[in-house]
């Protein structure tokens, strides 16, 4: 980890970390055994004082953004798509069920269609996820809940463990 970071600093060149390992689009879970825990993830995020810095402006700027009740709060399925090989566009890779063909419908239509879709998804009124002051923290993302919990509206432990280890490294930022 330590030598790609410097090799993004030697080649003057931003540096991400992301802790993202999903299940295979297929269900199987056996890529979660790779991943970090909450614990060092939040580590890897906060080692650095420049990116310490980030994530604690990163938080107060969506702290206080008012909620909606739109079920995904990313641009999927909005301003962006994916398609597969077969020609069927979704809104995401993660969001498997909401998908049109495009060699039959055209782009225009399945397009449209899809943003309906994602436009009358809305989170539950008991959505863990709502209030909670980790979501700008967490990753919230239901196309992952759905790929490891079997539902958009149920919460991945993963994602809110790193979301409460990132606040908790937060309190320690100066």
């Amino acid at each position: 980890f330590e030598a790609i970071e410097k090799l993004a600093a030697d080649l003057g060149v931003p540096f991400r970390f992301d802790s993202g390992i999903f299940p295979r689009l297929n269900g199987d879970a056996d890529p979660l055994a790779l991943r970090l825990r909450p614990e060092e993830v939040a580590a890897v995020d906060f080692a650095d004082a420049g990116r310490a810095q980030l994530w604690k402006k990163y938080y107060a700027s969506r702290r206080d953004i008012p909620q909606t009740n739109r079920l995904y709060g990313c641009r999927a399925g909005i301003t962006n798509f994916w398609i597969d090989p077969a020609g069927n566009l979704q809104p995401c890779l993660m969001i498997r069920r909401i998908r049109r063909n495009i060699g039959s419908e055209g782009f225009a239509a399945a397009w449209k269609n899809v943003c309906e879709q994602m436009n009358a998804l809305t989170a539950g009124t008991a959505s863990a996820c709502s209030a909670c002051p980790k979501k700008p923290l967490c990753g919230y993302c239901p196309g992952f809940f759905e790929l490891e919990t079997g539902s958009e509206q149920s919460p991945s432990r993963f994602l809110c463990g790193v979301g409460q280890s990132r606040l908790e490294a937060l309190s320690n930022v100066a």
